[in-house]
């Protein structure tokens, strides 16, 4: 049986389809076979054609196996599904989605990369803000020992081990 052209096509995504399909909104459900694999089509209550598309590319969902189209339907709250394969070709290899696992390995490792040379500025970033700080705190402590704010036990006291490390020290 060749499913009928309609004049208006409608593209549904997953929610939609399955929405449409348990409120009643489909005349009929027809598993189309086409070259060596599905697609899922339904007739709508107004006499349009609609097609269980992806979600983010919005093309035509593909089946390799009528079986997963079948139980997917079943899920749905369909009871009746009619069946085209005048173009179905079981010899013919299925239409192969693209395999995106390198694609996905080249961006993570971008995304990794770049959180990298984040960290590394944001390391670097604050030593540098550490060693303003502590030659802020070493030349305060200069200007007090210097205008006799502290007492001698405080002077011996104010020599901190981290001055040489940092490049300062209190003469």
């Amino acid at each position: 049986m060749k499913a009928k052209k309609f004049k208006k096509e409608e593209r549904f995504n997953l929610p939609e389809f399955r929405s449409a399909c348990r409120t009643g909104g489909f005349q009929s459900v027809i598993l189309e076979g086409m070259s060596g694999c599905f697609a899922l089509h339904a007739r709508s209550r107004e006499g349009g054609l609609v097609t269980l598309v992806t979600t983010r590319s919005r093309s035509g969902r593909i089946f390799k196996n009528p079986e997963d189209a079948l139980r997917l339907l079943h899920r749905m709250g369909a009871t009746r599904v009619e069946v085209a394969i005048d173009a179905w070709q079981p010899v013919k290899r299925p239409i192969r989605r693209p395999d995106s696992s390198e694609r996905l390995k080249k961006m993570h490792g971008a995304a990794k990369r770049q959180a990298e040379a984040e960290a590394r500025a944001l390391l670097a970033k604050a030593e540098e803000e550490r060693r303003a700080a502590a030659g802020m705190v070493l030349s305060l402590l200069k200007r007090g020992l210097a205008e006799g704010l502290f007492r001698d036990e405080d002077r011996e006291a104010s020599r901190c081990d981290g001055a040489e490390e940092i490049g300062v020290g209190l003469s």
